[in-house]
């Protein structure tokens, strides 16, 4: 049988829609068939070529691999893709070209389809499926959770009435010995400040005197309170009458302090200036008016021809004291008396001598020996020569005003302090010493030895934290050999202050028309008192008689290093009363220091507040020295 055999049309091109077979076979060829393909519309099985079956190309899909960013773009090549697949539907790679890409679609089309709804169900919340299922079940889902949260509330109440869950933060006590500006300034801020930080503090205020305030807190043997003629109906000697009237307006420190705690505003009122005399012991050398710039017109001519431009130059001195009585209200809380010092500029200041400043300023010869060191010595007890130039702008700043304004008690806003505060104050009881000891088998504290009225003997009680607010320093033992030599540069010399009365005011003859007499160094003559300082009117005071009537008399104050009683009796005044008490520690000895002591006395809690005295002594620095050591313990108790 030959390979090829002639094909025959079913159909014939002229004659379409009639069908006949042929009756003879065609001849057959003599040489290879002519190249001839049928049409694909016609059915010719048994014309086709017989071939040997080959096995379907399967393509390699990792070798046509091609990366994305490789791709041709399919965007408007779709057709293309189609039609030619149609051409070579078996082996041409554009068919898994097209399978990959409609696979591809269909995963995008399926995920921006789930974008799409998830965008819709946010924009239309309210009308998707979830929604409303959450709006049927809104109620129950709110009692349900109300019911949680109740549970819960009635879980931790309960809890908390147990003390299971309650933290209570450890008590510190802390024991404040002195009553003074110094001590409740330190109890004050402690109280205030530890409540705000969360921190439990159990404050002990000990005080020797019957009363608080220190040493201007005037008491008898008895412990009471000194009146004129022992007459409890008279007003009491005041801090006041010791240190003039403007004492809190010239502290505005501690006078801000109080008023913030009690709640109040004192009120000053302006005193006219008041004239001075310096008197020699026979004769009355010089005259001044006080405040120094309230001079008059005659009285400036007089000081500058006596002497001359030195006169001039001392303003500057008293204007300098002045200032820093604002710069004690906002000084920052330094953990030392140098840093303090520079914090309010004055560190070069205390650390040089006054003479060097005032020679310097032009200020020397007769006005500093008969005008100022008098005005110096009345309030520091220290010649000009030997004190530092900070204590001197302090000592002369406060004599000058002394007596400038009136208004409010130190002593009674202190009382007030304490009964706001609600502090416990141990008075007429006296600390004798302090010491570390354990008390404990893990536990050390300060044992407080003291005694008071009542108790046949000494009894010492643990303190976690100790504030020594008073210069004895030799209650403290046990301190360290270099603690006691850093103390031991602080110094202080005793002052007396003796109060009388007399029937009429001093001779004006003698001592001049005056309310103060300062007193020179260096005097003579019959009326000469050697270590008097001052002799100044108070105030006006009314004697009953037994009979009922009474008769105004005058109340003079003396100041001075030595008793005086009985030179004052000599010089024959006609005195119908006197008062007199000696007050240990009164001035610290205010040399130029290149070193100051620490508050911190020990590393294991105890302070000193008295370390600022080796700087100035004043009611302000107290208050500021009881601050910064205030500070520094609560610091040390927060870590």
């Amino acid at each position: 049988m030959p390979k090829y055999s002639r094909p025959v049309s079913v159909f014939s091109s002229s004659d379409r829609g009639e069908s006949h077979r042929s009756e003879s076979p065609p001849p057959p060829y003599s040489e290879a068939p002519p190249s001839f393909q049928p049409r694909r519309s016609e059915r010719t099985p048994l014309l086709q070529p017989i071939q040997d079956p080959e096995p379907r190309r399967v393509p390699d899909w990792r070798a046509e691999w091609v990366p994305p960013a490789a791709r041709p773009r399919r965007t408007g090549r779709i057709r293309e893709y189609v039609q030619a697949s149609f051409r070579n539907p078996f082996r041409s790679r554009l068919a898994y070209r097209i399978s990959e890409s409609y696979r591809s679609s269909c995963r995008r089309i399926r995920r921006s389809r789930a974008l799409y709804n998830i965008r819709e169900s946010c924009r239309k919340a309210p009308h998707s499926r979830f929604a409303k299922r959450i709006h049927r079940c809104f109620p129950l889902q709110c009692f349900l959770v109300f019911i949680l949260f109740f549970i819960i509330f009635v879980c931790v109440h309960q809890f908390n009435l147990s003390g299971a869950w309650t933290f209570t933060p450890p008590t510190i006590s802390i024991a404040i010995i002195g009553a003074g500006p110094a001590g409740i300034s330190a109890a004050q801020h402690l109280h205030v400040n530890a409540a705000l930080r969360n921190i439990r503090l159990n404050i002990t205020l000990f005080e020797s005197n019957p009363l608080i305030g220190g040493q201007l807190a005037l008491n008898d043997s008895k412990g009471r309170q000194v009146y004129p003629y022992d007459d409890p109906t008279q007003n009491p000697i005041a801090a006041e009458d010791i240190t003039g009237p403007a004492l809190l307006w010239g502290n505005p420190l501690c006078t801000k302090a109080t008023e913030k705690t009690i709640g109040d505003n004192v009120a000053f009122s302006e005193l006219p200036p008041q004239k001075i005399s310096f008197f020699t012991g026979d004769h009355v050398v010089a005259t001044t008016t006080r405040p120094y710039n309230k001079f008059s017109f005659f009285d400036w001519w007089g000081m500058l021809f006596k002497y001359g431009s030195p006169a001039w130059a001392a303003a500057g001195i008293f204007d300098d004291g002045a200032d820093l009585k604002d710069r004690f209200v906002h000084s920052p809380l330094d953990f030392g008396v140098g840093q303090l010092l520079a914090s309010m500029g004055v560190l070069e200041s205390a650390q040089q001598f006054a003479h060097d400043t005032l020679g310097g300023r032009g200020v020397g010869g007769a006005f500093v020996d008969e005008v100022l060191s008098p005005q110096v010595q009345r309030t520091s007890m220290q010649r000009v020569s030997d004190i530092s130039d900070f204590g001197m702008k302090m000592a002369a700043f406060q004599q000058d005003r002394a007596n400038t304004f009136i208004g409010g008690e130190l002593l009674e806003r202190l009382d007030q302090v304490i009964a706001v505060l609600g502090i416990t104050v141990r008075t007429g009881t006296k600390v004798s010493g302090v010491k570390r000891k354990k008390i404990d088998d893990d536990k050390s504290a300060w044992l407080v030895e003291y005694n008071a009225d009542g108790l046949s003997e000494s009894r010492n009680e643990p303190f976690d934290k100790v504030i020594i607010a008073a210069p004895n320093f030799e209650m403290y033992r046990g301190a360290s050999a270099e603690v006691v030599e850093a103390a031991s540069m602080l110094s202080y010399r005793p002052a007396h202050v003796t109060f009388f009365t007399l029937p009429s005011r001093l001779d004006t003859g003698i001592y001049g028309d005056v309310n103060q007499i300062l007193f020179l160094e260096e005097q003579n003559g019959d009326r000469s008192l050697d270590g008097v300082r001052e002799v100044s009117f108070v105030r006006e005071v009314v004697r009953t008689s037994e009979k009922g009537d009474g008769a105004p008399e005058f109340l003079y104050r003396a100041l001075s290093d030595v008793d005086v009683t009985e030179r004052l009796r000599e010089l024959d005044l006609g005195i119908t009363w006197m008062y007199q008490a000696r007050l240990e520690n009164a001035y610290p000895y205010l040399f130029p220091f290149r070193q100051y002591p620490r508050f911190k006395l020990s590393t294991k809690g105890i302070w000193w507040t008295s370390a600022i005295h080796a700087a100035a002594s004043s009611i302000d620095l107290s208050w500021l020295a009881g601050k910064v050591v205030a500070e520094e313990v609560i610091q040390e108790v927060e870590k």
